[in-house]
């Protein structure tokens, strides 16, 4: 008897005295990225490989090996330029009626980055992840030769220089062909669990959805199918497309549907199937309540590499916590269109965090802080750790700042494109753009997103054909005391001594820097404009000789310089930063060739000088126009 009491209470040693809690779920780490060298992406695998304690990692690897050039219009186009490294199953293993139309060596190099991919994570023991247009526009040459599946317009009509058309799904022999490109996707990759499809945006449609940018629209036979209803059988090809290949997957589905479509085709989503939709600070996730979107802030500080807002990560990794949420999405790569991707030490430092916190989760504004001064101990040790921690701190609070104060500026995407869809980082700004001659507008104007060169020349408020918003004055009290509180933490971090991650520390105040940089180019220009506006009579017509009778100028005269110096001051100090190692963290590409619209030149620091050496040239162009006050 005694021997088996003593088993009983060894055994309730072991255990505890108490039942022993459940271990936490094991969650689904997917991350995003927009990489396209081998090298680097074994790098990156090396490093998600530390999440594998925690819970299944999947890397996404839907990336073409280059632009699709081909989709491009002659003469450009903009619209289209947005989608040329967006993903499609048909761009890696297209259907044999769609592959005569696309060129076989782009395709058969898609296809071998992605197949180099998925062997770099079969070898750390990691899954995949794929995002993919579906149903992406396809060549007019295809629909010639198929007439009776050309299903909706796509494009966007004042957007685009030329239309474009996705199939239509309501026919058995699209359906047929998308469940065969899928099912050879998965044969090949089977280490895909997760596709993010995106349908109704960016070159993808549905017939007669209300998302259409030209409105709903498709053949006439379809035309009183239900969204639901088509959406349900595409994603039921995908699925078994995967399902013939041996391998299940999760589809996360994102896009434009309107309120009475998401609740006519949410319960009839087959299973694994889910709406979801990107995390943003102005929209929080939907229609899916498993998953979390976070990652560093490649997004909202683009072209600026190397930012992290860590409270507002870590409060979002909480919210895994002891509850039903298992999946993860961390984002270090630009994740609309795929232009750039952060630098390796950067994303070290964001696994260091997830690292950290599935550790010893916790939830609260308590722990949260105390956690981050951990974090800030370890960069910066003991002598540091208060004063890194508030600048870690400021920082984040910078950014949320910035957003509450300008929400204009973050119109959808446009934050995080403007300073290169626009080129405010590289073009003069002018009181009348229309006195360049043609070749020094060469290196701007044709990456200007516009579809009309006059606007792109004389319109600095036009954002994708869109009317920019800014804050009520050019010199707003909240939004300077975001860009003070920035540029303060980078001085504190420039300041620091003997820190433990003293190298990546300077470069993070270059990043902070660069990016207030950034907002304050969107805040010039959007004022110039204003200035602009007002006067078309005057900036109109010829040179004026102003009266000598009174002293009485042009209040906006006066304003205009104001606005002026201070972006030519800004350009002067982003040229410095870019000078002094801010190249590595400023996403651009590697030769003109790839320069676009969405992706700095490898040019920019001679580029940013002549901007400088311009709006030097042309500073009393002013004065010509609106009368200068004499004193």
């Amino acid at each position: 008897m005694r021997r088996v009491i003593a088993g009983v209470l060894m055994s309730l040693c072991v255990a505890g005295a108490a039942p022993a809690a459940p271990a936490p779920a094991r969650k689904v780490f997917i991350i995003r990225n927009a990489i396209r060298d081998v090298a680097e992406f074994r790098e990156l695998a090396v490093i998600a490989a530390r999440l594998k304690p925690f819970g299944e990692v999947q890397v996404d690897i839907g990336l073409l090996a280059d632009k699709s050039w081909h989709d491009v219009p002659p003469g450009g186009s903009p619209w289209h330029e947005f989608g040329t490294y967006n993903s499609a199953a048909f761009k890696f293993f297209p259907h044999p009626k769609i592959a005569p139309h696309l060129p076989a060596e782009w395709v058969a190099s898609n296809r071998k980055l992605l197949l180099a991919k998925a062997a770099i994570l079969r070898e750390y023991g990691l899954s995949a992840a794929f995002t993919s247009n579906e149903t992406n526009y396809l060549p007019e040459s295809f629909f010639r030769e198929n007439p009776e599946l050309r299903g909706p317009r796509v494009d966007h009509p004042r957007r685009t220089r030329a239309v474009a058309f996705s199939p239509c799904v309501d026919r058995p022999e699209m359906l047929a062909m998308i469940e065969w490109m899928i099912h050879e996707l998965i044969r090949s990759v089977p280490e895909i669990k997760t596709i993010f499809a995106q349908n109704n945006d960016s070159g993808a449609g549905l017939c007669w959805a209300s998302g259409q940018y030209s409105g709903p629209n498709g053949p006439e036979f379809c035309r009183n199918r239900t969204t639901g209803v088509r959406l349900k059988a595409l994603m039921e090809a995908m699925q078994r497309g995967a399902a013939t290949a041996g391998g299940g997957i999760t589809i996360r589905l994102a896009g434009t549907f309107d309120e009475l479509e998401e609740r006519e085709f949410t319960p009839l989503l087959p299973p694994n199937s889910f709406l979801s939709r990107p995390y943003t600070r102005r929209t929080p996730p939907e229609g899916d309540p498993n998953i979390v979107w976070t990652g560093t802030m490649i997004h909202d500080a683009y072209p600026v590499l190397g930012l992290l807002d860590i409270e507002q990560l870590v409060s979002r990794l909480e919210q895994t916590h002891n509850t039903s949420i298992r999946t993860v999405v961390l984002t270090v790569g630009q994740p609309w269109y795929y232009r750039g991707n952060e630098r390796a030490d950067t994303i070290r430092k964001l696994i260091d965090i997830v690292e950290a916190f599935y550790k010893q989760p916790f939830t609260g504004v308590v722990a949260r802080r105390q956690f981050l001064e951990t974090l800030a101990a370890r960069w910066g040790g003991a002598k540091n750790q208060q004063a890194l921690g508030d600048a870690l701190a400021a920082i984040g609070n910078a950014f949320r700042t910035k957003h509450e104060a300008v929400p204009g500026f973050d119109f959808y995407f446009f934050e995080g494109y403007l300073p290169t869809s626009s080129r405010f980082l590289t073009r003069p700004m002018l009181i009348r753009p229309d006195v360049l001659q043609p070749q020094e507008e060469t290196y701007f104007l044709p990456h200007v997103f516009a579809v009309h060169e006059s606007v792109a020349r004389n319109d600095y408020q036009d954002a994708y054909e869109t009317r920019l918003m800014g804050p009520p004055v050019w010199d707003y009290p909240i939004l300077r005391a975001a860009l003070r509180e920035a540029i303060g933490a980078a001085e504190t971090l420039e300041a620091m001594q003997g820190a433990p991650e003293q190298p990546w520390l300077r470069d993070l105040a270059i990043s902070v820097r660069m990016w207030a940089s950034t907002v304050r180019s969107i805040n010039n220009f959007y004022f110039a404009q204003e200035i602009r506006n007002r006067h078309p009579k005057e900036l109109s017509g010829p040179e004026r000789i102003h009266s000598m009778l009174s002293n009485a100028g042009d209040p906006d005269n006066l304003a205009w310089h104001q606005i002026q110096r201070n972006e030519f001051d800004n350009a002067n100090e982003f040229l410095a930063l870019l000078k002094n190692g801010g190249l590595k963290s400023l996403s651009r590409a590697a030769d003109q060739k790839h320069a676009d619209t969405f992706l700095m030149g490898p040019d920019i620091i001679p580029e940013v000088q002549q901007k400088v050496d311009l709006m030097r040239r042309q500073w009393r162009d002013v004065d010509r126009f609106l009368t200068p006050g004499r004193k």
